[in-house]
C-alpha cells in the first residue's frame, strides 16, 4: 500500500486512541453521575441536580456514539488488511 493509506491508517489508530481515553474519561462521569456525585459532596442543591439528571438520560448516547466510531475504525482497519494481504501474498 501507498504511504498516504499507511499515514492514514497511522492517522485513525491515533483517533482509535483518543477515543480509548475518552471512553475512560466518561465512564468516570458516569459512574459518578449514577452515584449522584456523593463522593465528591454530600448534597446537591437543584441545579446540580438537574445537570446530574441530564447527563445521566445523554451519556448512554454518549457511550454510543463512541463505540460506533469505534466500529467505523475497526472496519477500515480490517478493509484495509484485506487489500493489503493479496498483494503481499502475490510477492
Amino acid at each position: 500500500m501507498s504511504r498516504l493509506t499507511k499515514f492514514l491508517e497511522n492517522e485513525l489508530d491515533r483517533v482509535n486512541n483518543y477515543l480509548g481515553m475518552a471512553k475512560s474519561n466518561l465512564a468516570v462521569v458516569t459512574e459518578l453521575c449514577e452515584n449522584r456525585l456523593c463522593q465528591l459532596t454530600p448534597s446537591l442543591d437543584k441545579n446540580e441536580s438537574l445537570v446530574v439528571d441530564y447527563l445521566n438520560d445523554e451519556l448512554s448516547i454518549l457511550s454510543i456514539k463512541l463505540a460506533e466510531a469505534e466500529q467505523i475504525i475497526l472496519k477500515f482497519k480490517s478493509y484495509y488488511y484485506n487489500l493489503e494481504t493479496p498483494l503481499e501474498t502475490k510477492k
